[in-house]
């Protein structure tokens, strides 16, 4: 991964920058520094620029590592830099002057109670500071304390008093200093006879030092002597990366003859580069079009230095005919954080242990009895400074127990890195005893109980985020543009257009529209492009391209839309928009797209989309009648819900933008399947992901989110690199295929049938409610009721309505094998329109393994409450369905622990046997097809050893099942 700057530092390359803090130009060749943020119309940080020192006025930088190009500076530069860092900048206004209304004041400097009439009083960076005048004039003499906040408040004869007592403080402190310079001058005169001290060993700095010299004096006069064009020669000569721009072809060519040329990969043999930003060196190759190689070397140290050599043909720059090179290894410094500068000045305190740590204090709640200042005051007696942001590397101390996680301002500490601390265990009267070490600070800080929490809750902020996206897209939806189908597309309503415009076609009548993605997890990217071609419905036609950009699940981005004159300009310039962000012809064949590194991918789209006009019936009743029994419609209804669909997206974090409902390629979730594998086995096969199998974990990662659109708002995309993830993204696949099909049957043709009738015609399922009053009826309800686990406890369940089933075609191909029972399977509310109509499936052969405890099967359970955890209702949406299955068992093999291997041919199904199981003793056998059903209370298993809890049977034959009960119920949650 690429490292995560925050800084940029830099010679500016021209006199076009201006600073942001100034606002005059910065000059060519002048040292600047830039803050990196993101950017908001595109999918990436921009650089604000701002003079050195107007900087660091408005700037702390807490580690060098943050600042990108650090190590590619002049030394001095680099120690300019590092001294800041390590420094404490003194501002006046980080005080204020206040009258002294009570003895309670202790000076920060002196220890003694401040008695005068006025005290300087610290705030901000210097909050729980408290000084006599005197004692601030003496640590500060350049402080204008006329420019201390508070001063203008005061009685015009009170500010003359205070000027002239600081003014004779600074006199008698001139006279005093002067004094001792001029006796220790008379103590202490220079020896003539001094010997020469012997030359020290050369230190890391000196080394540092030397070689950034000689680097820059080398670099200098390339700059000056040799043009553009031969440089990129002795690049290539030498067989190194050419990097794009002057500046980069400089350091690449400075760093080769100053060290020697750089090797070859060990990983796959391609050029070495100096790694952006500098220091240390990458590998210039991608390990495929997904991913790049992730060599890297720290410094030279790793890597065996060629002789770098000049050819004849540059001869005629005098300094490059006489260059000799010796092959040497290249030091980079050390990173520098404020701790680090600090530790360098002073060595462990045990009365102040935390000196070199750094706190930043919430809002409260306080009490009178502990201020926020009172709070400060504590650090600062201990050695700690105070921060005024919630910045990256610092303490977050808080005031409001495990709620704090949750707020604004502890989601801004936990994204910048800082780690949780409770307020109270600072106020410890002992707290500097138990310290004997810096490490023992740091192992207190870690050990806090937020810890764990704060954790917990940034591992979540990917579903986290998204969750907000949820609310944006639920808020959202009320103002959604209808997105009208015509011609076969979708117009893009941000375009405007949506009204009076179509899709063009080609030539050879593809729709000219695109949706592409790029997914780019060493840069933290998670980009999409939309692109079309839009013809006006109306003579005279006119034409235009639109085209809109931005980061997945956020409001980063822009679009554009441009007019031509006819259709061919307007699709020539669409042609060349798609060849420039994917390095592929618009003619190119799917099979036959090459996806290209750090290139746009095309996402496979299907048009339908549930809220254009051709299909908004689908979500309502019209008034045409039903012919369907009332129970049968209010199932229908149920199944078929538009917004119980879009939360399941919502939930599986994917980007509704993007993959609006109804535009789910099957061909592309099959795809993605097949990279889900290609991970498991990756996972399965290697202990130790590094090199190369590192790069095929970040490229596989990387397509799959780019077939599947996610949202994960300003948050990097998270590998997949464990099987428990793996396990549930190819669950997220088989709903999604599900919920594909639904959406296929809800296209409605016929505008004479009430939609509910049509689209249970097409679910080829003949649905009757039961009679409530009915042997059967009162049979199943006790199963339900009586095979509810103990430890499914937050919930009961109750009786919505009872159906039975009676699949086409399903009777006439069941093998009516021996050892039949009814069994539960549970399944989301958005998945039965798909089992209804299909029946239930076995996992696709993309599929990975992975994650089915049994292997690909169909998995059943005889305990109602285990099969209902997997309809996934909440508190909010408490309504799911169950299936009650005939389910011809054959010959089991009995299992007491996972194995996913294939099933033997000597056997028909397995059962994985669990602790519990439905006493047998209550079981029903139904007298004219000897299906059992396992109605009875769950009782621990006799001499059982299993991994299960419960029992679980899996057929690997679909022919094994007969869909008989649909069960619709409504879970009553405790808490």
């Amino acid at each position: 991964m690429e490292p995560v700057y925050k800084y940029q530092a830099e010679y500016a390359k021209s006199n076009r920058s201006t600073c942001r803090a100034c606002k005059n130009t910065i000059g060519m060749g002048s040292l600047r520094m830039g803050a990196l943020v993101q950017s908001h119309i595109f999918d990436g940080k921009m650089t604000l620029w701002y003079h050195y020192n107007c900087f660091f006025k408005k700037t702390r930088v807490l580690q060098t590592n943050d600042i990108k190009n650090f190590d590619n500076l002049k030394f001095e530069d680099q120690e300019k830099i590092r001294a800041e860092i390590g420094s404490e900048k003194f501002l006046i206004s980080n005080y204020n002057i206040k009258a002294n209304s009570d003895d309670s004041n202790k000076c920060t400097n002196c220890s003694k109670v401040i008695k005068d009439p006025f005290f300087i009083d610290g705030k901000l960076s210097e909050l729980g500071t408290s000084y006599h005048v005197k004692c601030f004039v003496k640590k500060y003499p350049e402080a204008d304390v006329s420019k201390a906040s508070g001063f203008g408040k005061l009685k015009a004869q009170e500010k003359f008093d205070l000027l002239d007592a600081v003014a004779n403080i600074k006199t008698k402190a001139t006279k005093k200093r002067k004094a001792e310079e001029s006796n220790s001058e008379n103590q202490n005169p220079p020896s003539k006879k001094a010997k020469a001290s012997k030359a020290p060993i050369e230190s890391t700095k000196d080394i540092l030092k030397a070689q950034s010299d000689e680097l820059w004096r080398l670099r200098d006069r390339l700059d000056e002597e040799v043009s553009t064009q031969a440089l990129t020669g002795l690049l290539e000569y030498n067989n190194q990366t050419v990097p794009s721009g002057r500046s980069d072809l400089l350091d690449a060519v400075a760093d080769a003859m100053t060290f020697g040329a750089l090797p070859p990969c060990p990983d796959d043999g391609a050029p070495l580069r100096l790694a952006d930003g500098g220091g240390g060196y990458r590998c210039s190759r991608l390990h495929d079009n997904w991913a790049p190689c992730l060599f890297s070397a720290p410094d030279s140290s790793s890597i065996k230095r060629r002789i770098f050599r000049v050819p004849k043909e540059y001869y005629d720059v005098p300094f490059l005919k006489s260059y000799k090179c010796k092959p040497r290894e290249r030091l980079f410094g050390a990173a520098t954080d404020a701790a680090t500068a600090v530790s360098m000045k002073r060595k462990f305190d045990a009365k102040k242990p935390l000196v070199g740590f750094h706190f930043f204090l919430d809002h409260g709640p306080f009490t009178a009895e502990l201020s926020r200042r009172d709070l400060a005051a504590k650090i600062r007696s201990l050695g700690g400074s105070i921060l005024t942001d919630a910045t990256h590397g610092g303490v977050f101390v808080t005031t409001g127990g495990t709620e704090a996680v949750e707020t604004k301002l502890a989601t801004k500490a936990r994204s910048n890195e800082m780690c949780p601390l409770t307020y109270s265990r600072l106020l410890d009267k002992a707290l500097a005893e138990k310290f004997s070490s810096g490490d023992d600070v740091e192992k207190f800080l870690k050990a806090d109980p937020l810890a764990s929490i704060w954790k917990s809750s940034s591992n979540n902020n990917a579903a986290a985020e998204p969750s907000t996206s949820k609310a944006n897209f639920e808020e959202s939806r009320v103002l959604q543009k209808r997105m009208l189908v015509k011609g076969g597309a979708v117009v893009d309503p941000d375009s405007g257009l949506e009204d009076c415009a179509s899709v063009a076609t080609d030539f050879d009548g593809r729709l000219l529209t695109a949706v592409l993605g790029l997914v780019d997890l060493v840069r933290g990217s998670n980009s999409y492009y939309k692109l079309q071609v839009l013809r006006s419905d109306d003579e005279p036609r006119k034409h235009w391209v639109f085209r809109s950009w931005g980061r997945i699940g956020t409001d980063i981005g822009g679009s554009k839309l441009e007019r031509f004159t006819t259709l061919n300009a307007a699709a020539q310039h669409f042609q060349e928009l798609f060849l420039e962000k994917t390095g592929n012809a618009w003619s190119t064949p799917k099979e036959k797209f090459l996806k290209l590194p750090r290139r746009f991918y095309p996402l496979d789209m299907e048009h339908f989309n549930p809220t254009d006009e051709e299909t908004a019936k689908m979500s309502q009743i019209t008034k045409i009648p039903s012919k369907l029994e009332t129970r049968v419609q209010a199932l229908i209804d149920f199944l078929f819900d538009v917004a119980s669909m879009t939360n399941a997206l919502l939930e599986f974090e994917i980007d509704l933008h993007k993959m609006p409902l109804g535009k789910i390629s099957r061909v592309q979730i099959q795809e993605a399947y097949s990279v889900l594998n290609d991970l498991s086995t990756l996972l399965s096969s290697n202990e130790d992901l590094e090199g190369p199998a590192k790069s095929k974990l970040i490229g596989d990662t990387t397509r799959f989110y780019t077939l599947i659109p996610h949202d994960f708002g300003m948050k990097m995309p998270p590998l997949l690199d464990n099987l428990e993830v793996i396990k549930t993204k190819s669950r997220m696949l088989e709903d999604l295929l599900k919920i594909e099909l639904a959406y296929s049957l809800m296209k409605t043709s016929h505008s004479d049938v009430n939609p509910i009738d049509e689209h249970y015609e097409k679910l080829k399922n003949r649905i009757e409610p039961m009679d409530r009053e009915s042997e059967e009826f009162r049979r199943i309800a006790e199963y339900l009721r009586v095979t509810h686990a103990p430890t499914h406890s937050s919930y009961t369940l109750d009786i919505v309505d009872i159906f039975s089933l009676s699949r086409e075609g399903e009777a006439g191909k069941f093998r009516a094998l021996e050892n039949r029972m009814m069994l539960w399977h549970g399944s989301r509310r958005t998945n039965f329109a798909g089992i209804l109509a299909q029946g239930l499936r076995i996992a696709p052969p993309e599929a990975p393994v992975t994650g089915y405890m049994f292997g690909k099967g169909v998995y059943f359970s005889d305990v109602a409450s285990k099969s209902a955890n997997y309809c996934y209702t909440s508190r909010n949406s408490t309504r799911g369905c169950l299936l009650l299955c005939d389910v011809a068992l054959g010959k089991q093999e009995v299992c007491f622990a996972a194995k996913d291997s294939q099933l033997a041919k000597k056997y028909n199904s397995r059962k994985g046997i669990g602790k519990m199981s439905p006493n047998a003793q209550t079981y029903y056998k139904d007298p004219e097809t000897g299906v059992v059903y396992p109605i009875g209370e769950p009782v621990a298993s006799a001499g059982v050893k299993s991994d299960l809890l419960y029992n679980e049977y899996i057929v690997y034959d679909t022919t094994q099942i007969q869909q008989r009960y649909l069960v619709w119920v409504d879970f009553k949650y405790k808490f």
